[in-house]
């Protein structure tokens, strides 16, 4: 998935696609997540759920200026719902502050 996000970046309809994304704290299923963070206003990525399995995949600029593509899948696990997509705020977070 993160390499077909990378071709898709260098398409001719690329800039149209990344702005269909949802910006973290901003738009879209990513609203409420990541506020105050060095996501915010820099990472945009679909959200997927159905039961037992979540994940994200998207673009995310770093601090120095690099677009990074993603993509993230949790299948069984044993947490919650919600702690799941705290795990993944914080892997998402990680990569907006270049680490």
């Amino acid at each position: 998935m993160a390499h077909i996000l990378v071709k898709t970046a260098q398409a001719p309809y690329a800039e149209a696609f990344e702005a269909s994304l949802p910006v973290a704290g901003r738009s879209g299923t990513l609203k409420g997540m990541l506020r105050g963070t060095a996501a915010e206003g820099r990472l945009r990525a679909k959200s997927g759920y159905i039961a037992g399995v979540r994940g994200y995949a998207g673009y995310v600029t770093t601090p120095d200026g690099r677009e990074l593509a993603f993509a993230m899948l949790a299948n069984y696990y044993s947490c919650s719902a919600g702690a799941m997509r705290r795990k993944f705020e914080t892997l998402m977070l990680r990569l907006a502050e270049g680490k």
